[in-house]
Order: structure tokens, then sequence, then C-alpha cells
């Protein structure tokens, strides 16, 4: 069986180091992309044999050269846009502006992620783009929400699926519902009750638990998929 490679970004997040593990359990190569050095540096020391690389200015050269050295020439087969769990609502009351340069700046990180990693796709033919998401509305439940950073990625997103269909690349995001965000027994409770407003006697998976299912978009029909935002859980739908 050939090795496929798959780069997720912002390892710095538990989702994404889980998404890692998973696909690694699965026989792929994964190779996690952090951006906080003292992050990178607790995780490599605590998972020396999973592949991770730092990169604290983001630029195409250097990063190029990064993706070249830790997977040896081999190319990437799936890219993972790793979610950056960012609670909007609380940085806009604390600094609207900070919010704004956080938006820009992560949205600079992946375009240039884009442009090396599907620039090596687009010859041969062959990749897959996926963003994952977390629903919007869970705001209303608790749970940190991004609605700016999740359609500015929905619309980025559709056009590079547009764009890149020519090329036989395959772009998606999968949108995750309620989750149960290590709760205690009480707040788990508390939680149900809140997200009955999505659907009744709701169960709160884990993070694992959702996780598999993005291999539809990596493996099997995913080559017939395209522009699609997949969601995962009770009741978790938009008309986006």
């Amino acid at each position: 069986m050939t090795t496929k490679y798959v780069l997720i970004t912002n390892g710095e997040e538990k989702v994404n180091q889980l998404i890692a593990s998973h696909f690694e359990n699965r026989g792929y190569e994964c190779l996690l992309l952090f951006y906080d050095k003292k992050v990178y540096e607790h995780y490599a020391l605590l998972n020396p044999d999973h592949k991770a690389i730092y990169i604290d200015n983001v630029e195409e050269r250097i990063l190029r050269e990064k993706l070249l050295d830790a997977l040896e020439g081999n190319p990437i087969d799936s890219l993972i846009h790793g979610n950056e769990m960012l609670d909007e609502e609380v940085i806009f009351d604390q600094d609207p502006l900070k919010l704004n340069q956080i938006i820009v700046d992560t949205l600079n990180q992946i375009y240039v992620v884009n442009k090396v990693v599907i620039g090596q796709m687009v010859k041969p033919k062959k990749g897959k783009v996926i963003f994952p998401l977390f629903y919007d509305p869970l705001y209303y439940a608790g749970y940190s929400s991004s609605p700016i950073l999740n359609q500015a990625k929905l619309s980025l997103m559709k056009c590079m699926s547009r764009e890149l269909g020519a090329f036989k690349l395959n772009v998606n995001a999968m949108t995750f519902g309620y989750y149960n965000n290590e709760f205690e027994k009480v707040e788990k409770k508390s939680m149900k009750n809140k997200v009955e407003i999505f659907s009744l006697k709701p169960k709160l998976p884990t993070l694992e638990e959702y996780i598999p299912a993005l291999g539809i978009l990596i493996d099997g029909p995913s080559e017939l998929m395209g522009g699609e935002n997949v969601h995962v859980g009770a009741g978790i739908e938009t008309g986006i």
C-alpha cells in the first residue's frame, strides 16, 4: 500500500492533534504544523514518534523548505486546515481591532499554506483540501464560536472548489455539532439540556467520535465531492 501524506495545520489545538492521531492509526503519514514554539516543543517532547514542524513566520520559501525536509520530498495528498478554536465574542469584547488582526493573520496563513501545498497538487492533478469547522449556533449553548472565520472559510472553500475542480482536486468543509468538551457529570447534564434546541434527548459525542467522519472527504466517494459543507451531528444544518 502506498503511503499517503496528510498535513494538518494549527497543531496547537487538541482537536487537530486528535485528527493526526486518528489518521496515523489508519496508516497515513501525518505532519502537524505549529505556529506556537512552546506548544510545539511540548508536543514534540511528549510525542517523539509523531511528525511535527514549527514555523514562526509563515512565508512561502520557509514553509516549502520545512515541508520538503520533514516529508523527505514526498508530496502531500491531503491538506487539513485545522480549526483554530477561536472564541470571537471574547476577543471582540476585549479588543475589536485585535479580533480583526487575528482574522486577517489567520486568512493569510491559510493563503500561504494553500499556495505552497496546492501548488504541489496541481501538476499531478491529485489532492484533497478540508476545512473542519464547528457549528456557529453552538454559541447559544455556551460553546466558543467563530462565525466570522467560519463564513470566510466557507466562501474560500467554495471558490477554491470551483477553480481547482479543473485539476481534479477536491475541496470541502465538514461542520461538527455539539460535543462533550470534557464536561464534569453535572455540567454535562446541563449542556445536554441546552443543546435540546437542536435535538431532543441529544447525545454529546466526544471529539474523538466526530473525527472519523473526516474520512468521507479523504477516502472512497470523496473523488465525487467538491464545494460541500458536510454536517455531522443531530440537528446540525445550515443553508451554506
